[in-house]
């Protein structure tokens, strides 16, 4: 290596050390776009049912920590096993269709943000979160064994402290 190259190479050297935290926060957030980069990200109706179910069982898996209410939350999930099952099902075909090969990826992140938000939202107020998380238990769980799916819509889609992240619509459109 000649002498200039030698001068060149150390510049560049230290103006990497220099600026590692810019360089290695610009690589994760080039990776964190590059996987949702022209991903469908609107939902029909049965998907916007699907991801709002998942806010609900969020929102009670919260609550039975945070609310002590996890024989609740356990009778809740017994309860509706098979619609919860439907609507997860319904959720990953969401997903695939809206990230295709990165979906498990998507929806783990999806999944793992709302729990964040949700438990966010729980400390800012946690007696009003518990309160609406005690109507939703009871409301669920005294509902009449034959409109279990209607009532599972009927409580994920009532006004709550956390929503979906993604948009919905109904004509599916890139980001």
């Amino acid at each position: 290596m000649g002498e200039t190259a030698f001068i060149h190479a150390t510049r560049v050297g230290r103006l990497v050390r220099r600026n590692a935290v810019r360089i290695a926060a610009a690589a994760v957030l080039a990776g964190a776009f590059a996987g949702s980069a022209g991903a469908v990200a609107c939902a029909d109706g049965a998907e916007r049912n699907s991801l709002s179910v998942r806010t609900l069982q969020t929102r009670l898996m919260v609550a039975a920590l945070t609310c002590d209410a996890r024989g609740d939350y356990n009778a809740f999930v017994r309860r509706f096993r098979p619609q919860l099952a439907g609507y997860g099902g319904m959720l990953r075909s969401y997903f695939r269709k809206a990230y295709g090969a990165g979906s498990t990826h998507e929806l783990n992140a999806y999944v793992t943000d709302l729990a964040n938000r949700t438990s966010a939202l729980s400390a800012v107020d946690r007696p009003a979160f518990c309160r609406a998380s005690r109507e939703a238990f009871d409301m669920l769980l005294s509902a009449p064994a034959q409109s279990l799916r209607e009532s599972l819509i009927q409580a994920a889609t009532m006004p709550a402290p956390a929503r979906d992240a993604l948009p919905a619509c109904d004509a599916l459109t890139r980001r």
